[in-house]
């Protein structure tokens, strides 16, 4: 059973990595209002290089930060080298720093992450990555390090830059492999990430929790920071399981028309374990914005879920409807 937010349009069964999303407006007169971006009425394929940030935590691209100073020497040194290699997009010199027998939370492979990376880097110009230690522990002769990566990346095209802003959490294990540290397995903890397109996209607040019970309802929100005024806003959203199939694939997106500053939305968590990816898609007349988070739905979750922010006047959150074949 997949998790559902309620009467969306954009659902596809396929948020973040690289990959081409067509937008099929909504039909109404009021898309002309946008000419610039809706160039006829945006039937062409638009792309729009989604990130699933997971792929490029893969790189596992670590400065020094908090606790790098109590690593082994030779393994900081493997760290510096993975920088260096990614940063030289040497995939071969890079790829030689993961075991062969890696694993990856998402069902991820060693070739699977040569193919993603390849793709990936096509796709930019240039990409920065700026990536912390923020803790380590050894277990046997293997090092658990957990890091916090921020990654940000540029392609200008035709005068109107697409912009990629991303910040993923992860834990890799490290294993001695004869005289060299190789990565044996990693997990995302988590992650979000922004693209932006356009010369005045919308700035957007995502709100949503990093983790959620099975079963349970959660707050999905994807609110534009500054005032609309006159200007038309049209918007989807899309929620899909976190697996190796979906990191790069073509996807269609029914935009329609906006009643408030956002999107607020109330989503239901599947009643089965796993991660999911929740996204929010909102486009106005200076640009074109896409935002994505991790959603991890687990049976042992029983904290407290976010709190909404108050109905706004005139708009009221659907409830989804009730899981069928229960």
């Amino acid at each position: 059973m997949t998790s559902t937010i309620d009467n969306t349009t954009a659902f596809v069964n396929s948020p973040m990595t690289l990959t081409s999303v067509t937008i099929e407006p909504h039909s109404t007169k009021r898309s002309r209002q946008m000419p610039l971006l809706i160039c006829a009425k945006m039937q062409k394929m638009l792309e729009i290089a989604m990130i699933r940030p997971l792929v490029i935590a893969l790189l596992v691209l670590v400065c020094p930060g908090v606790g790098a100073a109590e690593l082994l020497p030779e393994l900081k040194a493997t760290i510096a080298a993975l920088d260096q290699s990614a940063s030289e997009r040497n995939l071969d010199r890079l790829t030689g720093y993961f075991a062969p027998q890696f694993k990856n939370g998402d069902g991820i492979t060693l070739d699977q992450l040569k193919t993603n990376l390849t793709s990936l880097w096509s796709r930019y110009d240039r990409i920065e990555y700026q990536t912390t230690i923020d803790g380590w522990e050894q277990k046997d002769s293997d090092y658990i390090v957990k890091t916090t990566t921020k990654i940000k990346g540029l392609k200008p095209k035709d005068k109107t830059d697409f912009v990629l802003e991303a910040q993923i959490s992860a834990e890799q294990t490290y294993r001695k492999n004869n005289s060299r540290w190789q990565i044996v397995s990693q997990n995302i903890l988590a992650e979000q990430s922004t693209l932006r397109s356009g010369e005045d996209p919308p700035q957007v607040e995502l709100r949503l929790p990093q983790q959620i019970g099975v079963g349970r309802n959660y707050a999905f929100d994807a609110i534009i920071t500054k005032p609309l005024g006159n200007s038309l806003v049209l918007g989807a959203t899309f929620d899909e399981a976190v697996n190796a199939n979906n990191y790069f694939r073509e996807r269609s997106v029914d935009l329609v028309p906006l009643r408030a500053g956002g999107i607020f939305k109330i989503g239901s968590a599947p009643f089965q374990p796993g991660n999911r990816w929740i996204s929010a898609v909102l486009v106005q007349e200076g640009g074109i914005t896409i935002v994505s988070q991790r959603l991890r739905v687990s049976t042992n979750f029983t904290g407290n879920q976010y709190t909404p922010l108050p109905d706004l006047p005139n708009t009221r959150r659907l409830q989804p409807k009730a899981p069928k074949n229960l």
